[in-house]
């Protein structure tokens, strides 16, 4: 007889507005440890890429960053130290505005995504993002928010609430396939 294990997710999506000041840090961090986040997607974090380390603590320490050279920009990706996954790769441009991670947990191929579009239309960016999410192939991806500008039409699939953050749950349904969440919030990117 086999037996099935329900895998819960906890997953957020974080406007940090910056986390060079150290009492910002630990709030934040301390936050997702209230929450029991498992994965937070942290944008505007404002780190150089010598100090993306600094968000990091016994329970949490970034898998994914990418930095500018200033600091205006940067994204992450956050991950609980105790989570038991295969981490496969890690890739982020040199401008603060994508990183993701590849890892392998529970049989699962899956890419958690940080990404920060520019607020105009840049054709360098939008080139280097679809490239880099057309070779996750075979992959399900966990966005924690794409805004894609093609001409004048937007899409936007976004994971915030209100107050700038939200918990989403991903769990497995009784069957053992993962309830397609994304749905709710848009497309459905890769079918769970």
């Amino acid at each position: 007889q086999q037996t099935k294990i329900k895998v819960t997710l906890n997953l957020i999506l974080v406007h940090a507005r910056g986390l060079n000041i150290p009492h910002k840090r630990t709030t934040v961090l301390e936050f997702l440890r209230k929450k029991n986040i498992d994965f937070a997607m942290i944008k505007e974090s404002h780190l150089l890429c010598k100090d993306a380390g600094r968000l990091a603590n016994k329970i949490y320490h970034p898998i994914a960053t990418s930095s500018a050279a200033t600091k205006s920009k940067g994204v992450m990706v956050l991950c609980k130290c105790k989570l038991k996954f295969d981490m496969i790769a890690s890739w982020a441009d040199d401008a603060g505005r994508i990183a993701f991670a590849k890892i392998r947990m529970d049989g699962k191929n899956i890419a958690v995504i940080s990404a920060y579009a520019p607020n105009a239309f840049d054709v360098a960016f939008y080139e280097l993002s679809t490239k880099s999410l057309l070779d996750l192939t075979g992959f399900h991806l966990v966005p924690g928010q794409i805004s894609m500008r093609c001409g004048t039409a937007t899409w936007t699939q976004q994971v915030t609430s209100r107050v700038g953050t939200s918990v989403l749950r991903l769990r497995r349904s009784a069957s053992g396939r993962p309830i397609q969440a994304w749905s709710t919030f848009g497309v459905c990117l890769t079918p769970l």
